[in-house]
């Protein structure tokens, strides 16, 4: 049986093997999920993970101790019967997102109760963020709002910059979302899913534009990958590695695909035959560069919320970075328009100074992504290149940032934010 990781498995280079490769258990184990923690690198044998709920993993580990992890905590969870999320989180290691995601679709069409299809869907809207995937991304997020509307799975959104789906990838993403609608109570995830649905439809509007799909039956597809052809993307995950992982595109019937074309520009996958699954459907795509809309002429910020702006400005300049972070939620609230991307990105900065940089690129993407008119929107996108390099070490995701936010401060005759945007270009010269 093939394992993510065995008791004999010590570290996380033996993890990143793939499936092929890893070691049999010589007999089945009473309780045989392994947890694997952030930081460490000995997976928790012997597991017997209980739940996957209000943002955090409960299991039973050995000596039957009851743990809890919040979910971003938890590197890999390895379930009994489930060889395809193990081949998935190997591939997740050496950072071969598409590769992986590939798994993860069919981990979740293979998936056997709750725990397990919610795990996964945290699991691919994690995967596709990291590939720049926008869409899939949010689709998968709202798949595990609905499921379970805690607030704390707030922090699964995602903050890579907007891809350009094909329109069923897009179609797809939509019917998460709007699935995740009308299930969820809680308002914070409620104002998430309206952000996340504005970005997407905006990418769908984008897509029926240029006329490159059809519609979608709901629960025909993960991912884009149609169900009817997962025996087609197995066959090419297993074979012989090829310089590029398999995407949806080269597995789905389409006429004539494009030599390794990216990802969101794909023809749109054929519905599959499958009946409707709880595995959902989602878009994918690389990240393209973020496309801004420009504005000729930008209007100023409203002088009547000055106040409130000068003293969370004059809180971050101190160094009261979880005083200034109240503030703004507490006025977030009920904030719209420039006001809402200047709180949003004030947030960002006081994520920032909070050392909590994965939160912090959320919140300024947003502001960037739902706000792009506002004065707020080229520091926005400076400080998001700013982490996609320190964080993520993604130059060429850096550049893309920092070109926009250069281009905006120049628009806006910001001379300071132009000139460390040139700068930060600078830095990011020949890198790629």
């Amino acid at each position: 049986m093939n394992r993510l990781n065995c008791a004999n498995l010590c570290t996380i280079a033996a993890m990143a093997m793939t499936l092929a490769t890893l070691p049999a258990l010589p007999a089945l184990r009473a309780h045989a999920d392994d947890v694997l923690l952030r930081g460490s690198t000995i997976a928790l044998a012997g597991c017997e993970v209980q739940s996957v709920k209000g943002g955090v993993v409960s299991f039973i580990a050995p000596g039957g101790r009851r743990m809890q992890q919040p979910f971003d905590e938890v590197a890999a969870i390895s379930f009994d019967n489930l060889p395809e999320l193990d081949s998935a989180e190997a591939a997740m290691l050496e950072d071969e997102h598409q590769r992986a995601i590939g798994w993860f679709v069919l981990a979740l069409a293979d998936a056997r109760d709750d725990i397990q299809r919610q795990w996964v869907h945290v699991r691919l809207a994690q995967a596709h963020n990291a590939a720049g995937q926008y869409a899939c991304a949010a689709g998968h997020a709202a798949a595990v709002f609905a499921l379970d509307d805690n607030p704390l799975w707030k922090r699964l959104a995602p903050s890579c910059p907007p891809d350009e789906p094909a329109f069923a990838a897009a179609e797809e993403a939509m019917q998460r979302l709007q699935a995740a609608s009308r299930a969820v109570r809680s308002r914070e995830l409620i104002g998430l899913i309206d952000e996340m649905s504005r970005v997407v439809r905006a990418a769908r509007e984008t897509a029926a534009a240029k006329g490159n799909g059809r519609r979608i039956a709901p629960g025909s597809t993960i991912s884009g990958y149609a169900l009817s052809e997962l025996g087609a993307l197995r066959a090419a995950l297993s074979g012989p590695p090829a310089e590029h992982a398999p995407t949806s595109e080269t597995v789905n019937a389409s006429p004539a695909p494009a030599p390794a074309p990216a990802p969101g520009n794909r023809p749109a996958p054929a519905p599959g035959s499958g009946p409707a699954s709880a595995a959902g459907a989602a878009p994918q795509g690389d990240a393209p560069p973020m496309t801004l809309t420009p504005a000729p002429t930008l209007p100023e910020l409203p002088s009547v919320h000055d106040d409130v702006a000068a003293d969370i400005e004059a809180m971050l300049e101190d160094g009261r970075f979880l005083m200034a972070l109240d503030r703004c939620e507490a006025h977030l609230r009920g904030a719209s328009g420039d006001e809402a991307a200047r709180l949003l990105a004030q947030s960002g900065r006081a994520l920032r100074g909070l050392d909590r940089p994965r939160e912090a690129a959320i919140a300024l993407t947003r502001s960037a992504l739902l706000y792009p008119d506002s004065p707020a929107a080229p520091e926005c996108l400076l400080l998001s290149a700013e982490i996609y390099l320190e964080l993520y070490h993604k130059p060429a995701t850096a550049r893309r940032l920092a070109e926009q936010a250069h281009q905006r401060a120049e628009q806006r005759r910001d001379d300071i934010i132009a000139k460390r945007a040139a700068a930060l270009l600078e830095q990011l010269r020949g890198r790629t």
